[in-house]
């Protein structure tokens, strides 16, 4: 995990923001937990000025805002969620599934999306990662997970150990860093963050 200075601004801009009405996220509800999320993925992506990197179930659009002016960013959801101050960025609005394989990114960063994809179509959804990301390219996931337990997630799914070593049998995509959050949870779900580096391998 290099400490280089595209991290260093990262994490400034997600200290100077966090929690300004200016700048929404889930930070109310998911303080500690969220925000971890957030400044995990900009360690671990590791970017470089100009890095193109694709924010991938973005949501509100914070990691996008985040990135943005430092990275060639595109924004990813199903809904144009985006509510952040103005950036330059790039939208494709529609289903991850769905986006161009020739896009190629050299990084892919996904807070807290591999947990609402049904379990179904989760090893679909890695090899589209994988399709996505230039060879030696990195994706970071982070997703609420329980350490051994089946764990409903409230909308009928679950992610557990099992089903992450499973996904890694069949997906091209090498994991070189698996992180746990020091945050204990705060609901009654019993979820732990959890972060994942992955590296596009042939």
């Amino acid at each position: 995990m290099a400490d280089n200075h595209i991290t260093k601004t990262l994490l400034a801009r997600i200290d100077e923001t966090w929690g300004k009405p200016t700048c929404p996220t889930d930070w109310i509800t998911l303080p500690s937990q969220r925000r971890w999320e957030y400044e995990i993925t900009a360690k671990l992506l590791d970017l470089s000025e100009g890095d193109r990197v694709l924010d991938a179930g973005g949501g509100q659009g914070y990691m996008s805002y985040i990135m943005s002016g430092v990275c060639d960013v595109t924004f990813n959801d199903r809904h144009d969620c985006y509510c952040q101050p103005s950036a330059p960025i790039q939208k494709i609005i529609g289903s991850f599934f769905t986006l161009p394989e020739h896009e190629q990114f050299d990084a892919i960063a996904c807070v807290s999306v591999l947990e609402h994809v049904p379990a179904g179509r989760r090893s679909d959804w890695l090899k589209k990662t994988h399709s996505l990301l230039r060879p030696g390219g990195v994706a970071v996931l982070t997703f609420e997970w329980h350490p051994s337990e089946v764990f409903d997630l409230g909308d009928g799914f679950t992610l557990i150990t099992e089903q992450l070593k499973e996904l890694w049998n069949v997906v091209p995509l090498k994991v070189t860093t698996q992180l746990v959050s020091p945050f204990k949870c705060t609901n009654s779900r019993g979820w732990i963050p959890l972060a994942l580096c992955l590296v596009h391998s042939e």
